[in-house]
């Protein structure tokens, strides 16, 4: 209703005789179509969001950086966004396209939004820069990819000389996630030592973000930062030798069991099993290691957390969870065999 009002309204004005007006109903339309496209899935969201971006950059041949800076870079930034949820939706190619143009209306709005005149906005613009970088780098393969992760560490520590524990204790946990994860995928893809020490920084900063998401404060975030540190753990786990292998995929266990305090299958089922499906991988992987001392009991632990996931996962209403855990399944029954 509010699309086709501001549609209705667009066609009635002229730029030339309120430019500021018609930029204005170019920016409440921008954000209408942002809105439901987000909220729309499938083709019909990637149209809307597609419609928001040629709002944005119709309200930008008025709101120039010259005439009126602050209004331009916040609609860089909304815009930004916006490029950002649609890279994210669409694959291949032209998602990463889409990824490039985010950072890039990231970039623009930083030229304004300065960290000596504006350091909040400059630092939730790098906050948002950052996740744009992220799920481009994750896309990327190689060197490149891997310097897009590196590039998120740096944007991430850059923004919490500003989002300071002390001053923005919410905002700072929220960064460090974002770093960790970022640390947890440079590491994921980087070999030796090397990668070993990145996911040793990854578990530092899920501890660090901990410290303020606390399960009494904050329950849904701390569960899903334990559940977060737990994959580093677990990676590091499997690439560690010795005791001190088995004692990392120890403290992924307990830090998966910790989460299930929260993520109850009552309260949240479709976490619960995910969380499940993670320790079944856990305790699969845990059996493999060299160091294990009983293979088949912890082949025995996976095989009830996947049939415990599966009681969620069903067939009809989640068949990719099913599939994946169903064949996880499988070989989990192939390994106790």
């Amino acid at each position: 209703m509010a699309i086709r009002l501001l549609d209705r309204l667009l066609a009635e004005l002229d730029q030339q005789a309120d430019p500021r007006l018609w930029a204005a109903s170019q920016i409440s339309l921008a954000n209408a179509l942002q809105t439901q496209g987000t909220r729309t899935g499938g083709s019909a969201g990637t149209a809307l969001l597609a419609h928001a971006v040629d709002a944005y950059e119709a309200a930008l041949q008025v709101l120039t950086r010259a005439d009126h800076p602050v209004d331009w870079a916040t609609a860089m930034q909304n815009m930004a966004i916006v490029l950002e949820t649609q890279g994210t939706r669409t694959g291949g190619a032209a998602g990463t396209a889409l990824l490039a143009r985010a950072v890039d209306a990231y970039e623009a709005a930083l030229q304004v939004f300065t960290r000596a005149d504006h350091p909040l906005k400059w630092a939730m613009t790098m906050q948002n820069m950052a996740g744009a970088l992220h799920a481009q780098g994750n896309r990327t393969r190689g060197a490149a990819g891997t310097a897009l992760l590196a590039r998120v560490v740096d944007v991430c520590e850059a923004a919490l000389q500003v989002l300071t524990r002390a001053d923005h204790p919410v905002l700072s946990a929220g960064m460090m996630q974002n770093m960790a994860i970022a640390l947890e995928s440079q590491g994921t893809r980087t070999e030796g030592a090397a990668g070993t020490a990145l996911l040793v920084r990854a578990v530092d900063a899920y501890e660090a973000a901990l410290q303020v998401r606390t399960r009494a404060d904050h329950p849904i975030e701390w569960a899903g930062t334990m559940q977060n540190m737990a994959g580093a753990l677990q990676t590091q786990g499997t690439r560690t030798g010795g005791d001190a292998g088995t004692a990392l995929l120890a403290r992924a266990v307990d830090a998966y069991e910790a989460a299930l305090q929260v993520f109850t299958r009552a309260d949240h089922p479709v976490n619960w099993a995910m969380t499940r499906e993670n320790l079944a991988i856990c305790e699969a992987q845990w059996s493999q290691h060299p160091a294990c001392d009983d293979p088949a009991a912890h082949l025995r632990r996976a095989l009830q957390h996947v049939d415990n996931a599966l009681q969620v996962f069903d067939p009809d209403h989640m068949p990719y969870n099913h599939g994946k855990a169903t064949a996880l399944r499988t070989q989990i029954l192939a390994d106790l065999s």
